[in-house]
């Protein structure tokens, strides 16, 4: 007896885009936090409202300013010994206080 086999079409896994720029996109921020495991490359916010926010890169002047910031932060809190410093990419939790997951610029 032979038994064939079907061969079965390839997925073709390509990022699907979509233009959500006049749409408010809501979701819960356990929702959030999946679509930042799955999405890691994105930088994206929730603010309290639930709204979600995917934050663009902030272009030449933009990101010289907050380099020049967190030099200078960065320096300081070397120097006093006072706490700890973070760069843009760290995200906080403020929904226990009405807030969103927000990612400061610096922290």
């Amino acid at each position: 007896m032979t038994t064939a086999t079907v061969p079965t079409p390839s997925v073709d896994r390509h990022p699907l885009l979509l233009n959500v720029q006049n749409v408010a996109l809501k979701v819960t921020p356990e929702h959030f936090d999946q679509l930042c495991i799955d999405n890691p490359d994105l930088r994206l916010e929730l603010i309290k409202d639930g709204e979600l926010t995917v934050m663009p890169p902030t272009g030449g002047e933009g990101g010289k300013r907050n380099l020049n910031l967190a030099v200078e932060v960065g320096l300081w809190n070397r120097q006093t010994s006072l706490g700890e410093a973070f760069d843009s990419s760290t995200g906080y939790d403020f929904t226990a206080f009405g807030g969103g997951k927000l990612s400061p610029d610096l922290s």
